[in-house]
């Protein structure tokens, strides 16, 4: 069954079904700051290190991956920053250019995309950080109808069972997703669009598509089988 009913004041009842755009990789970065919320993954009891460490991880391709890892980590982190410390170096980083030191290259293998040691105030500690995405770029605004594409294609059997004549697809960008910037006006640069210029292919299931995200401003986007997109909300948040 659909999520929920659109109940108009005509007496008019549409269909809605309700998804968030979420690939294998943005579940795991979810998945990962969901766990680091609990205290017995947020911190790494300090045994060698004599710095303040805040440690950012890396994005693991799948959800299912994220609790293995963190246990690691709680395993090694301690020893492979205390070797970064004796190598007389305060801080690692993914995007460095120089070659990473054998502590450097440790920590890359056990999934830390960056590592800063700050002076103990007063006692060393260690914290994680959850996964980020390591740049904000534009994404193409065509990215936008492949996800819509792809959620309409998953939720078409669902909205084709409701018996309605408009069934709608609303779908949420999550601000850990790559598309999220294509709302963003601030973000584009010249060549890039904002509203994507072609409409994405809605099966016949879905007459109306949504997108939405909240960012920088709180944005919603619609479109109508083979017309064109429109935006029909914007405010900052």
């Amino acid at each position: 069954m659909h999520d929920l009913d659109l109940r108009w004041p005509s007496g008019r009842i549409e269909a809605m079904e309700v998804t968030s755009a979420a690939g294998g990789e943005v579940s795991a970065m979810k998945a990962a700051a969901h766990d680091l919320l609990k205290p017995q993954f947020a911190t790494v009891q300090p045994v060698k290190v004599r710095r303040a460490w805040l440690v950012a991880l890396g994005a693991k391709p799948h959800w299912q991956e994220v609790r293995p890892h963190l246990e690691e980590v709680h395993r090694q982190l301690d020893e492979c920053l205390a070797a970064l410390e004796a190598e007389g170096l305060p801080y690692v980083y993914s995007w460095q250019t120089r070659p990473l030191s054998k502590a450097g290259r440790a920590l890359r293998d056990l999934g830390v995309a960056t590592a800063i040691g700050l002076a103990a105030d007063p006692d060393p500690v260690i914290f994680l950080l959850p996964p980020r995405l390591e740049e904000v770029e534009p994404a193409a605004a065509s990215l936008l109808n492949d996800e819509i594409e792809a959620n309409a294609r998953a939720n078409a059997d669902k909205l084709g069972r409701s018996g309605r004549s408009k069934r709608h697809l609303f779908v949420w960008i999550d601000h850990i997703h790559p598309v999220w910037t294509v709302f963003e006006s601030m973000l584009l640069e010249e060549g890039w669009d904002l509203l994507p210029p072609e409409p994405p292919e809605l099966p016949p299931e879905v007459t109306t598509a949504w997108a939405a995200t909240e960012v920088f401003d709180t944005v919603v986007w619609r479109v109508h089988r083979s017309m064109q997109w429109e935006e029909v909300f914007r405010a900052p948040r």
